[in-house]
């Protein structure tokens, strides 16, 4: 069943962010108790946040279902995981904020943190189950493989960080799981519920993971080339903290011995932040990286459509990408 068209525009976009808002406040999980260990989740999920992963499942229900209140508790599960790997990954990180206010180990303290964290991702199986559950094998057979994905990408990205040699494969790879997996589960979870045609979860599945692949990389450029009040954090951090991204691993590709000589000196100054950002950001600026990266961003982006075409025309899907689309595009 397709969602009448009458019913889909660009204005469903903040009216899903403003229900998936509401019902995440139903939830009332500083009322629960323990309170010390549902008040750091309350806490987290009360921040300002855009709830991408749930809106996505929305827009994929909606593309066969015309009402997605049923869906809801699904769509708050993926959530409520995102936001037990923003917990863990604060800890790990040792992050002192998240969207400028304090991290919940930084506010209480990490053995809470890591407990309430555990209770957000066991909170997502009832979820689940209590959306569809006729539908619950496949769900969380999907789901599941989503959340070992985003484990195993983390693992990834800290053998990466401690790696002394590290290729573009490797980051590919890893931002494929850490960034993109949830992503593609996210919409394959939503066309599961609605009971999609054959193929249609796997297509939505792959065209997510492929646009994550691509908000990482629009992320990575933004980094080093985004203004401070429009990107929401210092300018160049990836620099600094000598991160491999996407621009750090391809400048060191492309780069001549003179340029490679440079990028390893600045990697060792540690007590010059501005400087080694103009610097370094020089650099890319000589081997054309901005370019390079937009580039691949739009062929991702290509991708992407290629595996969405097929589902196509649906008034549901069609806003979906709109909304992707014009996230992707807000740096150039």
């Amino acid at each position: 069943m397709s969602v009448p068209a009458v019913f889909m525009s660009q204005s469903t976009i903040p009216i899903l962010q403003q229900e998936i808002n509401e019902a995440l406040g139903a939830l009332r999980l500083a009322e629960r108790a323990p309170r010390r260990l549902y008040a750091p989740a309350a806490y987290l999920l009360e921040l300002p946040a855009k709830r991408t992963r749930p809106l996505l499942c929305l827009l994929a229900y909606r593309a066969w279902q015309p009402d997605h209140t049923s869906c809801m508790p699904a769509a708050l599960a993926l959530e409520l995981f995102h936001n037990f790997t923003l917990v863990h990954d604060d800890i790990m990180d040792n992050a002192p904020t998240r969207r400028g206010q304090p991290t919940v180990h930084a506010r209480w303290d990490s053995s809470t943190a890591i407990l309430a964290g555990d209770a957000l991702y066991a909170y997502t199986q009832q979820l689940l189950v209590q959306a569809f559950p006729q539908q619950a094998a496949a769900l969380i057979r999907c789901y599941s493989q989503a959340a070992l994905e985003v484990c195993e990408g983390q693992m990834r990205d800290m053998e990466l960080a401690a790696a002394e040699a590290a290729t573009l494969a490797d980051y590919m790879a890893m931002i494929e799981q850490k960034t993109a997996a949830l992503i593609g589960g996210s919409l394959c979870i939503g066309a599961l519920a609605a009971q999609a045609p054959p193929g249609a979860p796997e297509a939505l599945d792959r065209y997510g993971r492929l646009m994550g692949i691509a908000f990482q990389l629009l992320d990575d450029l933004l980094d080093v080339y985004a203004e401070a009040d429009k990107f929401g954090k210092q300018p160049g951090g990836d620099i600094i903290e000598n991160k491999k991204t996407y621009l750090w691993l391809r400048a060191h590709e492309l780069a001549d011995p003179a340029q490679l000589q440079a990028l390893q000196y600045w990697a060792s100054v540690q007590d010059q932040p501005e400087a080694k950002v103009a610097a370094v950001r020089a650099l890319y600026d000589n081997l054309d990286l901005p370019t390079r990266t937009r580039d691949l961003i739009v062929d991702y982006r290509r991708q992407a459509e290629a595996r969405l075409q097929p589902l196509l025309p649906n008034p549901a899907l069609q806003i979906l990408h709109e909304y992707l689309s014009e996230v992707l595009t807000r740096a150039y």
